[in-house]
């Protein structure tokens, strides 16, 4: 297991049962033992949320505001390529896209939570969920974005 991870008892995704957990598991070996993990995406498809983590965080009115919004799964795919190739503004473009996927993953739990709990005796429970974390003072590089939303 990969020690920063011990600590942690809850992980959440956006299909990371098929893409980030086997991923990690295949780079790090053995993940989140002692872990629960929830994947968002089936549970928002449990409610009627289908599609992709932007498509949903914009029915849920999350618009992102930035030029990594016309961004895609498969672009990011292209990014990584471009770090593994040493190209050091690919990282630091990856970084920030994947910090904003990752900075909606609260509110969206939180609707989850509040959607799948209707009718239910914990319907209306209130507990604290982490604030959506800024991401807008991490790097990337404009050209480049502007190059993958041109080339998708």
């Amino acid at each position: 297991m990969v020690p920063i991870l011990d600590k942690y008892k809850l992980v959440v995704t956006f299909n990371g049962i098929s893409f980030d957990i086997p991923y990690l598991k295949r780079e790090f070996g053995p993940l989140l033992n002692e872990a629960a993990h929830i994947d968002l995406m089936y549970i928002l498809r449990n409610i009627g949320l289908k599609g992709g983590l932007k498509k949903i965080e914009r029915i849920c009115g999350l618009e992102r505001n930035d030029d990594l919004s016309m961004l895609t799964g498969r672009d990011a795919v292209f990014l990584w390529n471009m770090v593994q190739e040493g190209e050091p503004q690919a990282l630091e473009t990856l970084i920030r896209y994947n910090a904003e996927d990752v900075s909606s993953l609260p509110l969206l739990t939180e609707f989850a939570y509040r959607q799948n709990s209707l009718g239910t005796p914990m319907a209306g429970y209130e507990f604290s969920y982490p604030a959506r974390f800024e991401t807008s003072l991490l790097p990337y590089d404009s050209a480049l974005v502007r190059y993958l939303c041109r080339s998708t």
